[in-house]
């Protein structure tokens, strides 16, 4: 996988909207800019194998269409496929740090993609 950039602070100001689903931990998250009002969606991608880090793929979306997925009328996939700057987030569990990676979309292993039957669980829904 070819990066574009390695940035130390995401161009954002982000600020945690909701948690959209979760499963033993936080698995998709929105936010909104504080800027420019612009809405991200952030999906759990991956996991180190000694489980130090946690990989997620951080994107801007739209509230219809972050609505279309929690009302089941597209996909994941299609979620993931109209998001705009992806982002590539890895979370260091013990340091707290985070690394922050530019990519464009053709670029993302297959593996960090859902499958076109990946549909909105509401069993998911993170109740506070």
């Amino acid at each position: 996988m070819d990066i574009i950039g390695f940035i130390h602070i995401l161009p954002y100001e982000l600020e945690l909207q909701e948690v959209l689903e979760y499963f033993e931990g936080d698995i998709l998250r929105s936010y909104v800019d504080k800027k420019s009002g612009d809405l991200f969606v952030e999906k759990w991608a991956d996991c180190s194998d000694n489980r130090n880090k946690n990989r997620f793929l951080l994107f801007k979306s739209s509230e219809r269409d972050i609505d279309d997925y929690l009302n089941k009328k597209i996909n994941m996939l299609d979620l993931v496929c109209k998001g705009e700057e992806y982002w590539l987030m890895d979370y260091y569990t013990k340091s707290h740090s985070v690394e922050t990676f530019k990519v464009l979309f053709s670029q993302l292993p297959k593996s960090y993609l859902p499958t076109e039957q990946a549909m909105h669980d509401e069993t998911l829904r993170f109740n506070t």
